[in-house]
């Protein structure tokens, strides 16, 4: 019998900012030689504004090479509340936990954050908030991947990730869908 191997990590859908009102559908992964996947999917609302519906994240699969016989496999809708920002107090550096912030109000410790990144959505990062000093730092559980600068860089509270392990016996191609709407 042969011995199971992790295969290389595969994207589904990139990073990338969706206005409301936009939808994205990710590339076909071949997975017919995939006994299961674990997805991950990550979701930040990069303004104040609440999002009425959710932004839907949907998992599909085809039991087909080609055509558009897509069916749900797994769906997960995102938060309806608004999100609280703030800007950096002050630069930071890679690797840095301890972001200094004017105003704390609305966050809390293990929540989920992103820092979203004045420069574009590829210098941007999830973090979780371990600890809050008030109106003055937030402290995350692993260093900055991006430097950060003063006020033109925002961290928003409401961010959110999932994870879902599909199976993929039967199945020829899976995809991620975004809808926002």
């Amino acid at each position: 019998m042969a011995d199971f191997t992790q295969s290389v990590t595969q994207t589904l859908l990139a990073h990338q900012n969706l206005t409301l009102g936009s939808n994205a559908i990710g590339a076909d992964v071949d997975c017919s030689s995939w006994l299961a996947v674990q997805v991950t999917g990550w979701l930040a609302n990069t303004t104040t504004t609440a999002n009425v519906t959710g932004v839907a994240f949907i998992i599909q699969g085809s039991i087909e090479a080609s055509g558009n016989d897509w069916i749900d496999l797994v769906r997960f809708t995102g938060s309806t509340t608004a999100a609280t920002s703030v800007a950096f107090a002050a630069a930071e550096a890679i690797g840095s936990t301890a972001l200094d912030v004017a105003a704390t109000a609305g966050f809390t410790v293990g929540e989920l954050i992103y820092l979203l990144d004045a420069t574009g959505v590829a210098e941007s990062e999830w973090a979780e908030i371990v600890n809050v000093v008030v109106n003055t730092l937030l402290t995350i559980m692993d260093g900055l991947i991006v430097a950060k600068a003063q006020t033109a860089d925002t961290i928003l509270d409401q961010a959110q990730r999932f994870s879902a392990l599909v199976q993929c016996d039967g199945l020829k191609r899976i995809r991620a869908v975004v809808v926002h709407q």
